[in-house]
């Protein structure tokens, strides 16, 4: 009687230790998805610093941007009133795998994406302040999508 009850225990435990392996594979196995997905969004956002830094030190593009007439703020990539070289340099250095547009705003609102919202989305925003000749704060804000 002893060596059944010795028997039950053991496989208790195998079953156990069994439960325990196959949790610890699937901790992983989502681990690992999930911080490939992190990877995704951290190249994106370092994909829309170039594009932004590219806008933000060229002057001929913040000028572009700071002659905007203030009444005709906010503006977006659709419309005519966007520079058409701010534009060219958005489009020039967004990637294959990215659709990207921007927006104008004056400093103080909101810069919210024009574009309907059906996938993920990663925004970067950064003010324009002033050139060598002329100080009206903007705001840039490139929206992205993969």
């Amino acid at each position: 009687m002893v060596k059944k009850n010795k028997k039950g225990w053991i496989r208790i435990m195998e079953a156990f230790v069994s439960i325990l392996l196959i949790v610890g594979v699937l901790l992983v196995a989502v681990n690992q998805s999930s911080a490939a997905s992190g990877d995704t969004a951290e190249k994106i956002y370092r994909d829309e610093l170039i594009i932004i830094k590219a806008i933000e030190y060229n002057s001929t593009l913040r000028t572009s941007i700071l002659n905007i007439n203030e009444a005709s703020l906010p503006v977006d990539s659709f419309s005519a009133g966007f520079p058409s070289n701010v534009n060219s340099t958005i489009n020039a250095n967004t990637p294959v795998y990215l659709s990207c547009s921007a927006k104008i705003c004056a400093l103080d609102d909101e810069c919210l994406p024009s574009i309907s919202i059906s996938s993920n989305i990663y925004a970067m925003k950064r003010g324009i302040f002033a050139s060598l000749d002329k100080y009206s704060p903007r705001k840039i804000a490139l929206f992205c999508s993969d």
